[in-house]
């Protein structure tokens, strides 16, 4: 999955979100929201070491670092 990919679920996530009534399924739409936008970083940090050939451990996200 690339970073676009999960810069659209995020956007699908957040128009579910706009939607919600339910205060249940609003804290479900909002942790996948959260979780899908959170990994954005994680993904353009992978396209980006394949695209340009960096030397970055494969296993190394942007979580490391937080």
């Amino acid at each position: 999955m690339t970073a676009e990919d999960k810069i659209a679920e995020s956007e699908y996530n957040l128009d579910k979100l706009k939607n919600v009534d339910n205060p249940k399924d609003f804290q479900f739409e909002l942790s996948n929201f959260l979780s899908s936008s959170r990994s954005i970083l994680d993904h353009l940090l992978e396209d980006h070491r394949i695209k340009f050939g960096l030397s970055i451990c494969g296993d190394l996200t942007m979580r490391t670092f937080t």
